[in-house]
């Protein structure tokens, strides 16, 4: 997709504030006092596996869960109780639901006529747009001549076209193979940026959450875990479940010892952390793959942490090794880069070290 030299005055950067959001399905809590704002111009991703009640928020936001319960506000005005087409909110599902018999710039368009916008408004708009998603020389086909990226892109078109002042996206770039997945990705940013408009996003990979997002909200059972920049999810996980969802980690559990400075594990391996650790019977510490260092002799170095343990497999990922060691009763994921170099075999006895501000404490 290449830039326009055009830009559209869609959403300018509002506000989009939910306090308190809950639903209910029967029994049921699909959604549990939710509360989260997303600033002016920002993307903001609900992360989660199927069932953590990401798409009910959407939904929620959109105006297509009335029974829902909670506070809406966009730019400032609440919306909670206007229906769907009066929310003035641009939406991208899954299923792009363009419509068949018409041709991509005519799919576009509809939104236009539905509002009553004149034809040279209109025809101005769809230009503009078309040119925003690369598809100018593609306004006369239908939807069956285009490939998933080029559908995903009129939908995309068709959301923004009458300058909404929030965009939501469902899961968008489900039902695309992995290189067209991360080509729409920069797309998609490249767009948001562009145009400056408050976004929402939903999906259960990591990796396009990360790639796309200003700030990212890890759901579970109804309920954000955390929310925070990637970095601060990934390098700070609130708890465990963000750490184990968030990334590979290892997580070991002890006994807080040395004024709750340290922790000890079953095998009596001493732990140092950064920070001290809850004052509880038990603790758990994370340390990232990529955060260890592997040794062929004891090595033990001021500010740094330190076990001994036997390699137990090694996977080559091509520029990534990927080492399983076990450490006292502890197996232990290492991975590191590939320089070329003959990587270690079973059996070999290793010394397992990483910084002591590495080790993270998990609340």
């Amino acid at each position: 997709m290449q830039p326009s030299a055009s830009t559209s005055s869609a959403g300018h950067g509002v506000s989009l504030v939910a306090r308190n959001l809950e639903m209910r399905y029967g029994s049921v809590k699909a959604v549990e006092d939710i509360s989260f704002e997303v600033p002016a111009g920002s993307f903001l991703t609900l992360l989660g596996a199927s069932g953590s009640g990401k798409t009910t928020v959407l939904r929620m936001i959109a105006g297509f869960e009335p029974e829902g319960r909670g506070r809406i506000e966009i730019g400032g005005v609440e919306v909670s109780e206007l229906p769907a087409h009066r929310r003035d909110i641009g939406m991208v599902f899954q299923r792009y639901a363009l419509f068949p018999h018409m041709r991509v710039a005519e799919n576009i368009a509809f939104p236009l006529r539905q509002r009553g916008v004149s034809r040279d408004e209109r025809d101005a708009r769809v230009e503009e747009m078309l040119r925003n998603v690369g598809l100018s020389e593609l306004a006369g086909r239908r939807p069956s001549q285009l490939s998933g990226g080029q559908q995903q892109r009129v939908a995309l078109a068709r959301a923004l076209v009458f300058r909404p002042r929030v965009l939501l996206l469902d899961e968008p770039l489900a039902a695309l193979d992995k290189q067209l997945r991360d080509q729409m990705q920069g797309e998609i940013r490249a767009l948001q940026r562009r145009l400056h408009i408050t976004t929402v996003y939903v999906t259960h990979d990591q990796t396009e959450a990360f790639a796309l997002s200003d700030r990212v909200a890890v759901m579970n059972a109804g309920r954000i875990e955390q929310l925070a920049t990637p970095r601060e999810l990934y390098e700070q996980p609130g708890n465990e479940f963000v750490a184990r969802f968030v990334g590979d980690s290892n997580l070991l559990r002890g006994r807080p010892t040395h004024a709750n400075a340290a922790l000890r594990l079953t095998d009596g391996s001493l732990i140092r952390c950064p920070r001290p650790l809850p004052d509880k019977a038990q603790a758990t510490v994370m340390i990232r793959p990529e955060k260890l260092d592997l040794h062929t002799h004891d090595n033990k170095a001021l500010g740094y942490n330190a076990m001994n343990g036997v390699v137990l497999d090694v996977v080559f990922l091509g520029e990534i090794l990927e080492y399983r060691v076990q450490a006292g009763d502890e197996q232990i994921l290492v991975r590191k880069q590939n320089l070329g170099r003959d990587p270690l075999s079973a059996g070999t006895p290793v010394t397992l070290t990483w910084a002591v501000r590495d080790t993270v404490v998990l609340a």
